[in-house]
């Protein structure tokens, strides 16, 4: 009789990709800490956004988004963990976090592979292996309760 014990703690999964069927493993707190860097590698420059603006926003106006993109970037190098989450539910979140999940039992997959595969889905099957890896992580609302 199953105790529930695989929600709580995280137990590995298979998924379907590209026809092949891949164990997924749990994400851990070291894998956590990846996911949070290439966030923070993707995440957009505030003041190259602004200085885009230069010249077509009124000086006033230019000079309160530029003081505002200033204290944004004074962020770029940290991410709160509802950044994280919000972006680990997105496409490109998606992608590598399934990727890092994958590649400890497959370390062939590459991420550009994980990607291909991951585009050539629907939104419907992106969010079920969203859920998968979540199930997979003990991250579900289940295993999460």
């Amino acid at each position: 009789m199953p105790d529930g014990l695989n929600r709580a703690a995280g137990s590995p999964t298979t998924i379907e990709l590209d026809g092949k069927t891949y164990i997924m493993e749990p994400l851990t707190l070291k894998d956590f800490g990846v996911i949070e860097n290439e966030y923070l590698k993707c995440k957009p420059n505030p003041l190259a956004k602004v200085a885009e603006m230069k010249g077509v926003l009124a000086d006033e106006d230019y000079e309160k988004l530029l003081e505002q993109a200033y204290r944004d970037a004074t962020d770029v190098s940290k991410a709160t963990p509802q950044q994280v989450s919000e972006w680990l539910d997105t496409r490109a979140g998606v992608v590598f976090s399934v990727w890092i999940s994958l590649r400890k039992t497959h370390p062939e997959l590459t991420k550009e592979m994980a990607e291909a595969a991951i585009q050539q889905m629907g939104e419907d099957e992106v969010a079920r292996l969203a859920e998968s890896r979540d199930v997979a992580s003990g991250l579900d609302e289940l295993g999460n309760s």
